[in-house]
């Protein structure tokens, strides 16, 4: 986290994390994280193998209203929808 907070999901449980503070999210556990507090927050992702990049720069480019990049326009890999946003039935904290 760079700044401010964030909740991130993995599995089933919930954590927290602020400022200065780390999650990581193993291949393979299902992962998800969203802004609970409602102040700003800033956090930078990092993920491996490449190629998911492109899923992000679609949607900066939709909220910006303009055209994505000829390089968003390549395929990414695949993203599951396996549950309820956070906050809607998941379970423990920490």
């Amino acid at each position: 986290m760079l700044d401010g907070e964030l909740t991130f999901q993995l599995g089933d449980e919930l954590h927290t994390r602020r400022s200065g503070e780390l999650a990581f999210a193993p291949r393979g556990v299902h992962h998800t994280f969203a802004n609970r507090s409602g102040a700003g927050a800033r956090v930078l992702i990092v993920i491996t193998p490449g190629g998911f990049e492109r899923y992000f720069d679609r949607i900066a480019a939709r909220a910006a209203g303009v055209e994505p990049p000829a390089s968003a326009l390549r395929g990414w890999p695949e993203v599951v929808k396996v549950g309820p946003p956070i906050g809607a039935g998941a379970a423990g904290h920490g």
